[in-house]
């Protein structure tokens, strides 16, 4: 392997810091309950939406779902419980709201498993596509 050369740019240069943003995935386990529950550490979570990981526990409860814009909840819900019934296996995007008040979609592939002690999680990531879905939407609206 060589070494890049002086004009060889690294990725932060070459997209925007939204783009790069997006490569960057939070690894999750959270409860397949009525909340999805988080059950590990949310840090990357928390710092994707300029909380702490503390911060994100004493406002939410630790439940991906409360981070869900409020209008989403129920289909997210509904997405997730349809998906489970085929497979189990998930991938779904979604908007969550930033502590700063802006929307951050995310794009969460998980998949199911169930626990020696009978309980079931969902193991996943979760990286932001705020980025890609803007691009999206501005080609939309120029058609």
């Amino acid at each position: 392997m060589t070494a890049p050369t002086a004009t060889a740019k690294t990725v932060k240069e070459v997209l925007p810091n939204d783009a790069v943003h997006g490569l960057l995935t939070g690894l999750l386990r959270y409860r397949n309950d009525r909340w999805f529950t988080l059950e590990s550490d949310g840090t990357k979570l928390a710092e994707l939406l300029g909380y702490t990981n503390a911060e994100l526990y004493m406002n939410f409860g630790g439940r991906l779902l409360d981070l869900v814009v409020p209008e989403d909840r129920e289909m997210v819900r509904n997405l997730i419980t349809q998906q489970l019934l085929n497979s189990p296996s998930i991938a779904l995007g979604y908007r969550l709201r930033h502590k700063n008040g802006n929307t951050i979609w995310v794009l969460n592939k998980s998949h199911l498993s169930v626990e020696t002690d009978g309980n079931e999680y969902l193991y996943g990531t979760l990286s932001d596509i705020t980025y890609s879905q803007k691009l999206q939407q501005e080609l939309y609206a120029n058609l």
